[in-house]
């Protein structure tokens, strides 16, 4: 019976190490979901959060490739615009020439006509002349 009192002793001890045992894994299993828990919490805002990066990502870069054609566009406006404006200043240009001429034409028709005598006065010269040879 002393063998069996002592067996019963280790098993009783082996049971009482065994339930602390288990009682410290139970305890680190708590831990563990909760950690597991906060684990797929952050998981699932950190998702979140990508998944938001994600769009404002995409809107940047849509905003970006918009603003690249308005500038695009402008610069073929500006283009045009200097165009117009280079042939305007040519047309002016000629125009002006063009009014600097008929100004010194009719300048000299002017002249002509301030030189010119009437023509009783020339018919009365000429007679003059006439009479004078």
């Amino acid at each position: 019976t002393s063998h069996f009192f002592e067996e019963g002793k280790k098993l009783q001890n082996r049971a009482d190490y065994l339930e602390q045992e288990n009682e410290k894994l139970k305890a680190q299993v708590a831990e563990l979901k909760l950690q597991k828990a906060d684990l797929e919490q952050n998981y699932q805002e950190a998702l979140l959060r990508a998944k938001e990066s994600h769009e404002q990502n995409f809107a940047l870069v849509k905003k970006h490739q918009r603003t690249l054609n308005e500038l695009e566009a402008a610069r073929k406006m500006d283009a045009q615009l200097r165009a117009d404006n280079n042939r305007l200043a040519q047309e002016l240009k000629q125009a002006e020439q063009t009014i600097e001429n008929k100004v010194l034409e009719l300048q000299t028709e002017s002249q002509k006509h301030q030189n010119m005598v009437m023509r009783e006065v020339h018919q009365e010269l000429k007679e003059q002349m006439k009479t004078l040879k």
